[in-house]
């Protein structure tokens, strides 16, 4: 049976940018042969949440509109998909109207009789803004919110920030795309500087490619590429930085540091791998918070650890552990 994936666009600008990026992960979902289906709340009469309390007592809506074609929806997809623009730091009208209506299936789970099944379903927020990656911020907790209310695991965000035009996103050139192969999962939440040695983490890849990590449990250490999803936009446009933020250090340009602010913020971390069980690899001494997309693993061979390297004489005053 084929997976089904439902996309709900959120936005009421058609043929927009938040269109564009949904069509292409649907399009991506069907080449894998999913079954894909795309819900434009625009186009549907919802109305708002009235706080009534009827689901609480029943598990059902009191409001009969266009949502009663909504919820089954929802419930019989396998992944979801949803996609908005923000709008004044958070979701359209149109996303938060339906959002707010599932408030009928969370009364539902403490209705005897109301219990539906759980299975393993996944999520993806998409998104894009006018202003810099900051204004993702209120949004995500609400999406976060509406996955758990669904039984929908809260998977992975493309975030996209400095896109306003009409179809900017698709007009880009110079660009390429590139598909997370998987997220960390670790108790890590924000990206304070710390030591990661000691730190354990899960590579939790698509379930797609577990045949692609066969053998590789034989090797005592990865190479893991990943995407630092929370680099502010403007970050990204800088070109010098201190090492470490600390000012008794030169000022130097990114590419001579490990600096997360980089045009492309691309991490990369020789790991030791602990276990493989599937799809999901443990590994100790990832400097990556819990959600980073994982971007490629590559094992690590004799060859690549060098005894000799020349360094800069700052390099001596600190201990690098990925941000030197």
């Amino acid at each position: 049976m084929a997976v089904k994936v439902l996309g709900i666009l959120g936005s009421p600008r058609r043929g927009g940018n938040t269109e564009i990026l949904l069509d292409q992960a649907l399009a991506g979902a069907g080449s894998q042969g999913a079954e894909t289906e795309k819900l434009i709340l625009n186009e549907l009469e919802i109305t708002p949440c009235q706080s009534c309390d009827q689901c609480m007592k029943t598990g059902e809506c009191a409001t009969d509109d266009d949502m009663s074609l909504v919820y089954p929806k929802l419930g019989a997809a396998d992944c979801l998909i949803l996609a908005s623009p923000i709008f004044f730091c958070s979701l359209t009208a149109q996303a938060k109207l339906m959002i707010d209506r599932c408030q009928s299936i969370w009364a539902a789970k403490s209705i005897p009789g109301h219990q539906v099944a759980k299975r393993r379903r996944r999520g993806l927020f998409i998104s894009a803004a006018a202003g810099d990656s900051s204004q993702f911020q209120v949004a995500m907790p609400v999406v976060k919110a509406l996955f758990a209310t669904l039984d929908v695991s809260y998977d992975g965000v493309l975030l996209f920030s400095g896109i306003d035009a009409k179809g900017e996103i698709g007009a880009k050139k110079g660009q390429i795309s590139i598909k997370p192969i998987g997220w960390v999962r670790n108790e890590i939440k924000e990206p304070k500087r710390r030591q990661w040695d000691e730190v354990v983490s899960e590579l939790v890849l698509d379930p797609e490619l577990t045949e692609a990590t066969e053998g590789l449990e034989e090797f005592s250490h990865v190479v893991v590429l990943f995407w630092m999803h929370q680099v502010p936009a403007e970050a990204r446009s800088q070109t010098k930085a201190h090492p470490q933020r600390r000012a008794d250090l030169p000022l130097v340009g990114v590419f001579g540091t490990r600096s997360p602010a980089r045009p492309n913020p691309i991490g990369m971390a020789v790991v030791r791998l602990l276990e493989r069980k599937g799809n999901v690899l443990q590994v100790k001494g990832l400097d990556a918070i819990d959600g980073t997309p994982v971007l490629d693993i590559k094992p690590c061979f004799p060859g690549d650890a060098l005894t000799e390297v020349r360094v800069p004489e700052w390099v001596a005053k600190l201990r690098c552990s990925g941000a030197c």
